[in-house]
């Protein structure tokens, strides 16, 4: 079974898409340029994760496009969890076993990795589907809220309540 998917879906994933990649690969970069190493070291080590991450991209397209993840039998077992597992692991053990991987991730600074999670405003594609009619609300509401970041929503961050904290102290 193919799903169907909206054309505007499509086209704001499509759109989309180049945009994470752009921001994961300078953040690779950046992690570089600020890292603790020799500078053929640094620019190696970035080299290989902008490799590597491009590699994945490609790969996940492909399985994407070919419905790899979903295309299954009543027996078969879901795949789509390796889809998720195989590169979290994967990332979980090259930052354990490699020193120069995690001196490149440890120097990009932190409110940059925060920030450039503001993609995952994305997750409204739940909403904008539950809006359209095409997916229940008990799924869409918790998952679309779920994704989408605190910075995207700064009403709700922690600095915020920290402001109102200092200035009821002040009273």
């Amino acid at each position: 079974m193919t799903p169907h998917i909206p054309a505007y879906l499509l086209a704001f994933e499509s759109t989309l898409r180049p945009f994470v990649a752009a921001i994961a690969l300078g953040l690779i970069w950046m992690g570089a340029a600020r890292m603790q190493a020799p500078a053929q070291s640094r620019y190696t080590t970035a080299g290989a994760l902008s490799v590597a991450f491009v590699g994945w991209l490609a790969v996940a397209q492909y399985l994407g496009s070919a419905n790899a993840y979903f295309a299954t039998t009543e027996n078969s077992v879901p795949t789509v969890l390796l889809g998720l597992l195989i590169p979290l692991i994967t990332a979980a053990m090259a930052l354990w076993l490699s020193a120069s991987i995690a001196s490149l991730v440890s120097a990009i600074p932190l409110p940059w990795i925060v920030a450039a999670q503001v993609f995952r405003v994305g997750g409204g594609i739940f909403l904008v589907l539950w809006a359209d009619g095409r997916l229940p609300w008990q799924f869409a509401l918790p998952a679309g809220l779920a994704t989408l970041p605190p910075a995207a929503l700064p009403w709700l961050g922690p600095h915020c309540w920290r402001k109102r904290r200092l200035a009821l102290a002040k009273r």
